[in-house]
């Protein structure tokens, strides 16, 4: 038996594979998505590197196989229990992911760590850097994991005694490398007090700039805060909404039985005694309260907290942000769909913040700075 991290580990447990590693104690160091397909797209290019070929001689060279990544990995984790027996099948199952996901394509019929791969290419921008391949293979899980700092609760107090706390969501974005934090502008009532609780200090902070669009019917609002204050270590990027995306909510609504908002992420299986459906970006259309056409329908199971909070695709990008959840007469939708609005509309607002152009005009809303939060006014 090996202590590694906080668990003891034997040989006996080598049965229940790596998903159940994954789930336990993380990924293996090196069982990456990204590494893997970055060592079989350039694999090629470094051979012929090292060879030092002339202008127009012919090389050629036998594919890349998965013991040649394994030699990659330093000795230090492999040589450790239980690592010596955890690589093997975990490579294997990694690489077959990434085949099934068309991204390696096996060569010959040669079997184990023996097996050759080449590589489909892989895009070399700031996604690989994000874990975009990583995201792809894990799914939502992952994506959960990595981003729930990113996502912060959004706390109103109206200052009434006839009234409780609400609570929203917002979420940290990087657009064009400055970070913004989002969240509908609703959450954000004017004469209500107003707290964020950044990741670090643990301590509301008052924004630097709070932005709304001029056109009321946008529901968005953009909160930039000083740049010494870590907001999150970790931040979403924006893409675009596909109908059938399957996508992720996170966000903090209150569930009955629980004292305080609990942060809940919904992959949208929606399971009833009737039905289960996979949460999807079900159509697109002019929402009722005017304006703008790019609202989206989800299917993801969302309550009253969840506004302003992300709805992420399986790719880790924030594709718009939840508003809503839709109304049948007086009564709330029993499946708990949700209206969100598209990322384009956060970024035709932060291209207007930063000056680059004024599809949307907005406006800067005063604040005030009071104890535990601030007010607008």
């Amino acid at each position: 038996m090996e202590l590694w991290g906080e668990i003891w580990v034997g040989a006996g447990d080598y049965r229940w594979g790596f998903d159940y590693f994954y789930k336990m104690i993380g990924e293996i160091p090196y069982v990456n998505p990204t590494l893997i397909l970055k060592f079989f797209n350039e694999y090629p290019i470094k051979i012929i590197n090292k060879s030092h070929l002339e202008v127009g001689q012919k090389f050629s060279f036998p594919p890349p196989r998965l013991a040649d990544y394994f030699l990659t990995i330093p000795i230090e984790y492999t040589s450790k229990p239980p690592f010596i027996g955890m690589y093997h099948n975990a490579l294997l199952r990694m690489t077959q992911k990434l085949v099934n996901e068309g991204l390696l394509t096996p060569v010959g019929n040669k079997t184990g760590f023996e097996q050759q791969f080449l590589g489909n290419g892989y895009e070399k921008n700031e996604y690989l850097e994000y874990g975009y391949y990583d995201f792809l293979i894990y799914g939502f899980s992952a994506i959960r994991k990595n981003f729930e700092e990113a996502v912060r609760p959004v706390i109103i107090n109206s200052k009434s005694k006839e009234k409780d706390e609400g609570i929203g969501t917002g979420f940290v974005i990087r657009y064009n490398n400055k970070i913004y934090f989002i969240t509908a502008r609703h959450c954000l009532p004017k004469n209500s007090l107003i707290t964020i609780i950044p990741f670090l200090p643990q301590r509301p902070q008052i924004p630097k700039n709070v932005f709304f669009s001029v056109d009321t019917n946008i529901d968005i609002a953009v909160i930039e805060f000083s740049d010494n204050i870590l907001l999150s270590n970790k931040w979403f990027l924006l893409s675009q909404p596909n109908i059938l995306d399957e996508v992720l909510t996170m966000g903090f609504p209150p569930i009955q039985g629980f004292i305080e908002p609990i942060q809940i992420s919904e992959t949208a299986t929606i399971a009833t005694s009737l039905k289960s459906s996979t949460g999807i970006i079900a159509g697109q259309g002019q929402h009722y309260g005017g304006g703008f056409q790019n609202h989206f329908l989800i299917s993801a199971r969302v309550k009253g907290g969840n506004s302003g909070g992300p709805v992420i695709n399986q790719f880790g990008f924030v594709v718009g942000v939840v508003i809503e959840t839709l109304q049948d007469g007086n009564q709330q939708d029993l499946l708990g769909y949700g209206m969100a609005i598209s990322s384009d509309v956060i970024m035709d607002i932060l291209n207007a913040v930063e000056g680059k152009d004024n599809k949307i005009k907005v406006q800067k809303c005063e604040i005030f700075a009071s104890e535990g939060g601030f007010n607008l006014k």
